[in-house]
């Protein structure tokens, strides 16, 4: 298992090698159950552990921003909220990013990670408290299947292709599960193979599935990305 964590955290630091900051341009299309609807354009910056979400919407636009300490989102008007899913850890909020906070704890910083097929690469798999319990193939793909036992981890499994070193999907823990893909692996001039594609299907209260599917259209790299952009509001 370490192997296979020691892999991923090396492109990972390849990728923190290479880039300053990020602007990334995400497509995200709805289908709550198999039915089309709220289409956005999302604007991801990053730098190091900074972030800056825009997401343009039918029904008005929505910014997510984190300093690296503390984070903040704000909202057009009560009905662009969606969903929140509190797994007992972390608050997963299918909309724009996920809000990673302890609820328990009040004085724990409230991050957020935007949802886009790059982010992958940050996720922080525990080694020691992780175990290959078998092997699947996903979209074709020959892949281990990880159990992760740690309470403070959004996913209690992954499948991490075989061949890339790679997550292809991951499962969330906690009762309400959150199912998420990343395909579309292309290889890029900056930034090596990386996933273009991330599908989330997650269940709707009280019944009914919502998927949403977010696909990369354009990648900027190395922009001298400006502090104030991230300043919270």
């Amino acid at each position: 298992m370490k192997v296979i964590v020691d892999k991923i955290a090396e492109k990972r630091k390849s990728l923190e090698y290479k880039i300053k900051d990020t602007k990334l341009t995400i497509e995200r299309e709805i289908y709550t159950n198999n039915k089309y609807g709220i289409p956005a354009t999302i604007t991801i910056y990053r730098k190091r552990e900074k972030v800056r979400i825009e997401s343009k919407e039918q029904r008005g636009e929505v910014t997510a921003i984190s300093n690296g300490k503390n984070s903040c989102i704000t909202w057009p008007d009560d009905t662009v909220k969606l969903s929140s899913v509190f797994d007992g850890l972390q608050v997963w909020k299918p909309s724009i990013a996920v809000q990673m906070c302890r609820p328990d704890n009040p004085n724990s910083p409230c991050l957020i990670m935007p949802r886009e097929p790059i982010s992958v690469w940050y996720l922080n798999i525990p080694v020691h408290k992780s175990k290959i319990i078998g092997e699947e193939k996903i979209k074709g793909r020959k892949s281990w299947v990880v159990s992760i036992e740690d309470t403070t981890s959004i996913f209690g499994k992954l499948w991490i292709d075989k061949e890339l070193f790679a997550v292809v999907k991951g499962e969330t823990q906690g009762k309400h599960k959150i199912t998420v893909l990343w395909h579309d692996f292309r290889e890029t001039p900056d930034l090596g193979v990386i996933p273009h594609i991330m599908e989330e299907e997650f269940s709707l209260f009280p019944s009914g599935k919502c998927l949403e599917v977010f696909t990369v259209k354009n990648i900027e790299i190395n922009l001298g990305l400006s502090d104030t952009l991230f300043e919270l509001k």
